[in-house]
């Protein structure tokens, strides 16, 4: 998220945020707060651990252009590369791999068809004082299936391919190794614990919070900064820094010469971005021609809300998601593709490809609202499958379900109710699926069980934009609500859930 100020519930900045003092983040104040560690320490290493494309107005409009502009301008030391950054293929990462003037790392990544496989490095070295540091990238195999990087990208297993290149790391004589990327905090925490020679693992991908001590904001920290495993003999630290450029993680280490580049002494936090930093008027200016073409975007009006709407959509029914599939449901039977008169219409969209987006009640809904909403323009496609594996379905759907780490395949619905039951163990949490009048007994996002039927159309390229668009012009002012579409039988999580 790198040209975007977010407020506290992680939605964009309004006039009155602002005014209020209650924007966070933006390529601005990071710049100014990179500068400030850069004044102040000899050896400073400036990491970016992935997903630096999609979500946002800017990417919509202008792809990767001001993300390069931005990260050469910071002068990033190195990239992991995120699931996100191939969700436009091969064809839409060149551009920035090759517009980027610092290494983007990648081990577990085979790209043999690309001219991208001689720009993309396994690792990379640097010397710091009298140590070799040398920097290893990697990125969660599930690339695969949560984005579209095409037949011609191979992604291995990371613990596999981490071993295989420390051991060449080593050989050529790098003495403190850090793992850079973007597979989420368990992968971290794993690599720390069974990769022999890694020190550090600076990770990304879940959104984790790690703090020591209280918290400057609204999150809730799951561990320590940093996390801290190994033995007395060599530490191995995990550090992560949340979400959307509202932190800046902060690490400093003293490394023994003696010993191998071992670390000493650690200590650091993530940098709440708020408006104690100044914005950096060079950073500013870099910007400010892509922020002016964003107006026309915030200025055209396609509708109003009369209800607050709430893209909080990972853990609970959330009535965006309502919103959103219904579109999908109005715009599927306008088109008269298909004759639903005697089949069970059902409309699922993951909850990941729905931002956080907020929006007060009573106020204009802009198409700028709309690319904030359903910033990745997803197709829709039309599937005839049994109730069995509808089933399959949603229990992948909760497969993995966490309240504090919640996964972007939950899945919001339209045309179906059902009831979950999370003290079952995975794959058989599915209480009951009601669709219409009719009940189900059993007889990208990892939805394999998909991936074999054969759709019948692409609905005529409808995609979540489009739809939410004609649903607005159409129904204009909304009321869309709750409806009890996504139930939890544990009374306690269903309390949670609702008050999220």
């Amino acid at each position: 998220m790198c040209c975007l100020k977010f407020n506290e519930d992680l939605t964009e900045c309004t006039e009155v945020d602002v005014d209020n003092g209650f924007c966070y983040g933006g390529a601005s104040r990071l710049m100014t707060a990179v500068e400030n560690i850069r004044k102040t320490d000899d050896y400073v290493l400036l990491l970016d651990a992935g997903d630096q494309y999609q979500g946002t107005l800017w990417h919509v409009v202008h792809r990767h252009r001001p993300i390069v502009d931005m990260m050469n301008l910071l002068r990033y030391d190195a990239m992991s590369l995120g699931n996100h950054e191939f969700d436009h293929g091969i064809a839409g990462l060149e551009p920035f791999v090759n517009g980027v003037n610092f290494p983007v790392l990648a081990a577990n990544v085979k790209l043999e068809k690309s001219a991208l496989n001689l720009h993309i490095q396994n690792w990379i070295r640097f010397k710091i004082a009298n140590i070799s540091v040398g920097i290893i990238g990697f990125i969660t195999p599930e690339t695969a299936t949560l984005s579209s990087p095409g037949p011609d990208v191979l992604f291995e297993d990371i613990i596999p391919s981490l071993k295989i290149q420390i051991q060449r790391m080593r050989q050529e004589g790098v003495d403190f190794i850090i793992a850079l990327g973007h597979a989420g905090i368990e992968m971290d925490r794993l690599i720390c614990q069974t990769v022999p020679g890694v020190d550090l693992v600076v990770g990304g991908h879940s959104n984790t919070f790690l703090y020591t001590g209280p918290v400057p904001s609204v999150e809730n920290a799951v561990g320590p900064y940093p996390e801290v495993y190994g033995d007395d003999r060599r530490h191995c630290l995990v550090v992560t820094s949340y979400a959307f450029g509202k932190y800046l993680g902060s690490l400093r280490l003293q490394l023994d010469e003696l010993k191998n580049g071992s670390i000493m002494k650690w200590a650091g936090n993530p940098i709440l971005l708020d408006k104690r930093f100044t914005e950096n008027e060079q950073m500013t200016e870099l910007l400010k021609p892509y922020s002016a073409m964003l107006d026309v975007y915030k200025k055209k009006t396609i509708g109003k809300t009369m209800v607050e709407l709430n893209g909080m959509c990972r853990i609970s029914e959330c009535n965006v998601g309502n919103l959103i599939t219904d579109a999908v449901v109005e715009a599927s039977i306008r088109k008269s593709e298909f004759d639903h008169s005697n089949s069970g219409l059902v409309v699922i969209v993951n909850g990941g490809s729905i931002r956080n987006f907020k929006l007060t009640s009573k106020s204009n809904f802009t198409m700028a609202d709309l690319y904030h909403m359903v910033p990745f323009r997803n197709d829709f496609v039309h599937l005839t499958i049994n109730g069995s594996q509808l089933l399959d379905v949603f229990e992948h759907s909760v497969s993995g379900y966490s309240t504090t780490n919640a996964l972007g395949k939950f899945l919001q619905i339209s045309g179906a109710r059902v009831f979950y039951d999370l003290k079952q163990p995975a794959g058989k949490r599915v209480r009951s699926v009601l669709i219409r009048c009719q009940a189900c007994t059993k007889g990208g996002d990892a939805y394999s069980m998909l991936a074999d039927v054969k759709y019948n159309n692409r609905l005529s390229s409808i995609s979540d934009v489009e739809a939410v668009l004609g649903y607005f012009k159409r129904h204009s002012p909304v009321t869309v609500g709750l409806e009890g579409r996504i139930m939890f039988t544990d009374d306690d999580l269903y309390v949670a859930t609702c008050q999220s």
